[in-house]
């Protein structure tokens, strides 16, 4: 009984831990998303641009 009490434990946090690494921005995104300011800083993009293509990268 105890042990399978831990299996479902680490089965529980194993999911859940897939699930946040599927939830959290790649690092390409921030490098992505720190161009992106750049050019909406500079006047190249719109902040409407900006904010969808911001958008898109977070979700």
């Amino acid at each position: 009984m105890d042990y399978a009490v831990w299996i479902v434990a680490i089965v529980c946090y194993t999911i859940y831990q897939i699930y946040a690494l599927r939830r959290r921005p790649r690092r390409f995104d921030f490098e992505e998303l720190k161009a992106l300011n750049e050019l909406r800083e500079k006047g190249v993009i719109t902040q409407a641009e900006f904010e969808a293509k911001k958008a898109e990268l977070l979700d």
